[in-house]
């Protein structure tokens, strides 16, 4: 939840003498980003989550980097295992998917952010096996 987020953010910056937050998903990192900013502190941050507006964040240098896989592949795997299963009779499902990630930093950040999108898309998709 973005506001325990925050809370937990603002609290931890207040207390102790941090310098990077790691956020595991949007909701998470966009508390922590709030907390940051209100504090007007030199706290790195780096997220796990694709949503447009923490792209964008990395654009005007508010997170230092953002981590996120491919939902679109996350979407074509979970169809196909259930088509899979829908029409086995001996279905056994995969022990471990691997999914496609990307980082946007500074650096990149021109090839990921776009204003007709809610969630950054990954460059590379890992070949299905």
């Amino acid at each position: 939840d973005e506001e325990q987020a925050y809370m937990a953010a603002k609290d931890a910056i207040a207390q102790k003498n941090i310098n990077f937050i790691f956020a595991h998903n949007d909701a998470l990192a966009k508390g922590a980003m709030r907390a940051i900013e209100e504090a007007g502190s030199e706290i790195h941050l780096v997220v796990f989550g694709g949503e447009m507006e923490l792209i964008k964040a990395v654009e005007a240098g508010q997170i230092n980097a953002a981590i996120f896989f491919g939902t679109q592949q996350l979407v074509d795997i979970a169809v196909g295992m259930a088509d899979e299963f829908v029409k086995s009779d001996t279905y056994e499902p995969q022990l471990y998917i691997e999914l496609s990630t990307d980082m946007v930093t500074a650096e990149n950040v021109s090839e990921y952010v776009s204003d007709s999108l809610q969630h950054a898309q990954v460059k590379t998709e890992v070949e299905s096996a």
